[in-house]
């Protein structure tokens, strides 16, 4: 350390050109516009109530010494002693010596009140030096003895000195006044015995680290302390010109009166003062950590952010429980701004597991994203591992506190401070989000899932995967499921999650919006949800999410949404809900239908391949497949036929609709459409191998062909199976006959023909029925021949030859008929045939009876010749009694 000195007195000669006031010499080294800034420092008025002739001992006793510590403009600091000398070389009054050193910018590194009373200072020249021909430059010193007058000794005991308590409290607002004074800046002002006032500097300004103590200049005495540039300024009361009492001057000072105990009322009211205030009697200890601490920091000024280090010395070592929100962020903002490394280090070190427990314990979300911050920014500035696990602990551990012990604050207030946090990280995001998905981590939170509650699932799931949305953001390239879904430790927490969560449909829901922007993710976390809602019979809300989610989008992304589901095990059960789902819930089922499987089935084949008789089925029962019409039937018949060589109905259900379409098909010669649609249902029906009981199509597709004359009625007799009717209603069976009978009849050629017509019409259960309808065509064959004109001619049979053939088959086979039934046919038949002239009748009976000898069972022959023979015998008779009557009739008329 280098050391400059420079002597100002009233001398014969000196540096200036004449005598009197001016420097004596310096040494080499002090510029010239350094010694005449130091010039306007050094001045020495003595107090008034002093005599002016003053004795050696009276000097020594009453004259204050002015103390003074000042910087130059060139940034070097001086320490300046002002004794009163008394007489000057030509023997006036009036004379004071200064000694002044010189400091180096960086060179200062004590305090420099410590050297008030230093053996370093002269107090005048010497003899030799006053009669010296040639001044000579004064040497540069290497050390400096401190002085015996301010030591940390003599100051606690002049603390204590007298009343402590009051003492303490007056340094207390000394320091608020010097606060006070820079954020406002002022000055200060106080005074004291003169032996006191060097005292109350040491006090105030040693409780400060040098770095920022050299920022207070000070003097220990001036006769007009207005008119000086140092900023506390101390003097004695009595013989000087400053006035406590006016109040003109609290504007630009803050005032203190030690000897009467009088103190200007002021704002502040710092931590720092009533703290350090007791640092020299009562918590000596903290005097010297807040000194350390403060060191550690690139505050090199007093001002009201003193308060904010003491707050964050307050927080390393006891937690936020002592402090308000506002300082605790005050406190972090004072460490980011001033903090070296070895400040963020030592914060850190000093930072324990208790003392950490009690923080996240205390935090709101404003303070917890503050400290989250600077945490990391310790981690990411020092670049120590443990640093950044403390940091990470710390934060996991504060934001499950926040779940589970703070319910109050919004869990998406939760996920939003984490998300700040992460981009807070940004730069090294990777980083950032490798211990999220550390497997001790992963273990804990599935350990700690067992017991948790929606919201804390919600929000683990949330913020992990939304920490892989975000690194495929910032790299521009996406982190795809599979790249972590089939981690087991990570499928395992997501089922854990998922398990909570499918008891809500909300919670569920806001989970998965969370990610809505990664369909990889989304759909990888409705399968895992649909997993999961299974076994607790919840798998309709995930259906009704998955569904919402659906209608939101356009075509293209369902389709394939929908392909890349079908990949999962659990896919075809998926979409199958989502279809029940919808089509339970739409209001025009067939429409929806139709649409559905153009736009869904027809869009992804192994869907439909593996569902689309399945969801066949959940239509029909929805909707009643027995209000299908010819329309939809058509359109079902198409699908499915298109689908050809893959059969994508079940062949029971295929059945099912087949036979559903038996009831509705129309008993006529249709146009074109239902021929059509007759022919794809037969098809259908050889297709998928179905064994009909019932199969009017069958028989209406012959009908086409009989009426169309695509095949023969005789090939028709021949060749066609019995048809089934097992099932049919009445009346419909009726409409079939009528039809058939009126196709075949006119063609039928001999007895045999009326034999192979019963083989293929007949059914059992309506014989009755059968053979009354039978009879009705042949009558009206018979009786409106000219109708059947063209018909017969192709058969070339006389109408009564058909008649009377059928008349034989029906005695044939009377057996089938009840004796009631059997004879009202044989009424009708008479009154049908009653009509005839007696030639024709004796004509019919001839032929009747040529049919008759035909038959080769003899028992059979006679029984069909006598019902035959009774029936003729009854015509003869009603034509008789017809005759009789009419003749009656006309007798009665004339």
């Amino acid at each position: 350390m280098k050391i400059y000195q420079l002597f100002y007195t009233s001398c014969k000669k000196g540096l200036s050109s004449g005598m009197g006031f001016q420097t004596y010499s310096m040494s080499e080294g002090i510029k010239e516009e350094e010694r005449e800034e130091i010039e306007s420092h050094c001045s020495y008025i003595p107090p008034e109530n002093l005599t002016g002739h003053p004795t050696e001992t009276e000097i020594n006793e009453l004259f204050p010494v002015s103390f003074s510590f000042f910087r130059l403009k060139s940034g070097r600091y001086c320490i300046c002693r002002t004794k009163y000398k008394g007489r000057d070389y030509s023997g006036r009054f009036g004379n004071y010596f200064c000694h002044v050193l010189i400091i180096g910018e960086r060179e200062l590194n004590f305090y420099p009140i410590e050297l008030y009373g230093s053996t370093v200072f002269r107090d005048g020249l010497t003899t030799a030096e006053e009669k010296a021909a040639v001044i000579t430059p004064l040497t540069t010193l290497e050390k400096l003895p401190k002085g015996e007058v301010i030591t940390l000794k003599t100051i606690e005991e002049f603390i204590k000195g007298g009343s402590a308590k009051k003492r303490t409290k007056s340094l207390n607002e000394l320091l608020d006044g010097i606060i006070d004074a820079k954020v406002n800046d002022k000055k200060i002002f106080f005074c004291d015995k003169k032996a006191n006032i060097p005292l109350w500097i040491a006090a105030a300004t040693m409780t400060l680290p040098i770095s920022i103590a050299i920022s207070l200049t000070f003097n220990t005495y001036r006769f007009d302390t207005g008119n000086r540039p140092e900023f506390i300024c101390g003097t004695i009361k009595d013989g000087t010109r400053v006035n406590f009492r006016e109040s003109n001057t609290f504007y630009a000072y803050n005032l203190f009166n030690f000897e009467e105990a009088y103190t200007y009322e002021f704002n502040i009211k710092s931590k720092f003062a009533k703290q350090v205030s007791l640092g020299y009697t009562i918590i000596k200890d903290y005097r010297k950590a807040l000194i350390g601490f403060l060191e550690l920091f690139e505050y090199k000024e007093v001002n009201a952010n003193i308060d904010n280090c003491v707050n964050l010395l307050s927080l390393v070592n006891n937690g936020i429980d002592r402090l308000s929100e506002e300082e605790t962020l005050k406190a972090i903002a004072f460490a980011n701004e001033y903090a070296f490394v070895t400040a963020l280090e030592q914060i850190m070190n000093k930072l324990n597991e208790d003392t950490l427990k009690k923080i996240s314990l205390k935090l709101n979300l404003n303070l917890a994203e503050v400290i989250f911050k600077f945490f990391f920014k310790i981690a990411k500035i020092t670049e120590k591992k443990e640093y950044k696990e403390k940091a990470y602990e710390f934060f996991f551990h504060s934001l499950n506190s926040m779940l589970v012990e703070t319910e109050e604050i919004r869990l998406e207030d939760i996920i939003n401070l984490y998300n700040n946090v992460r981009d807070y990280n940004f730069e090294s995001l990777r980083n950032f989000i490798t211990p999220s998905m550390d497997i001790k981590r992963l273990k804990v939170i599935i350990t700690y899932l067992d017991k948790a509650k929606l919201r804390q699932a919600k929000f683990y799931l949330c913020i992990i995967l939304g920490d892989f949305i975000k690194v495929g953001t910032k790299e521009h390239k996406v982190i795809e499921w599979k790249d972590f879904g089939n981690n087991g430790c990570f499928s395992q927490f997501a089922e854990k999650a998922l398990n909570i969560l499918v008891s809500s449909k909300k919670e569920l829901k806001a989970t998965l919006d969370y990610v809505l922007c990664e369909r990889d993710y989304f759909i990888n976390l409705i399968l895992l949800s649909y997993k999961v809602a299974l076994s607790k019979d919840k798998e309709q809300i995930v259906i009704t999410i998955f569904n919402d989610y659906l209608s939101e989008l356009d075509f293209q992304e369902t389709t394939e949404i929908r392909k890349i589901i079908m990949e999962n095990n659990l896919g075809s059960k998926i979409l199958m809900n989502s279809f029940s789902y919808e089509i339970k819930n739409a209001e025009d089922k067939k429409s929806f239908f139709k649409n559905y499987c153009k736009k869904v089935f027809n869009n992804n084949q192994k869907f439909k391949d593996q569902c689309f008789s399945v969801a066949m089925e959940e239509f029909l029962k929805s909707f009643n497949y027995m209000n299908f019409t010819l329309e939809d039937y058509i359109w079902f018949v198409r699908y499915v036929k298109d689908e050809r060589p893959n059969k994508i109905l079940e062949v029971s259900l295929c059945e099912k609709i087949i036979i559903s379409f038996q009831i509705i098909i129309p008993i006529r010669i249709g146009d074109n459409t239902t021929q059509n649609l007759i022919q794809d249902i037969n098809d259908l029906v050889e297709w998928y191998f179905i064994n009909l009981k019932l199969n009017i199509g069958e028989i209406m597709f012959y009908a086409t062909q009989l009426e169309d004359n695509k095949i023969s009625v005789s090939k028709f007799l021949i060749d066609t199976r019995a048809f089934s009717f097992e099932g049919i209603e009445e009346e419909r069976y009726e409409e079939i006959l009528k039809l058939m009978f009126s196709l075949l009849c006119p063609y039928l050629k001999e007895t045999a023909s009326h034999s192979r017509l019963k083989r293929i019409l007949l059914h059992k259960c309506f014989s009755e029925t059968y053979f009354k309808t039978y009879i009705n065509i042949i009558s009206d064959i018979f009786n409106n021949s000219d109708d059947y004109k063209e018909d017969l001619k192709i058969s070339c049979k006389k109408p009564y030859e058909i008649y009377l053939e059928a008349i034989y088959f029906l005695l044939k086979n009377q057996e089938l008929l009840s004796e009631s039934e059997m004879e009202k046919l044989k009424i009708y038949i008479i009154d049908d045939l009653i009509a005839l002239d007696s030639s024709k009748l004796s004509n019919y009976n001839m032929y009747m009876h040529g049919i008759i000898s035909n038959t080769s069972i003899p028992q059979k022959l006679k029984s069909i010749r006598l019902q035959w023979e009774d029936m003729y015998e009854s015509l003869c008779e009603g034509k008789l009694k017809r005759k009789f009557i009419n003749k009656l009739q006309s007798i009665y008329k004339r």
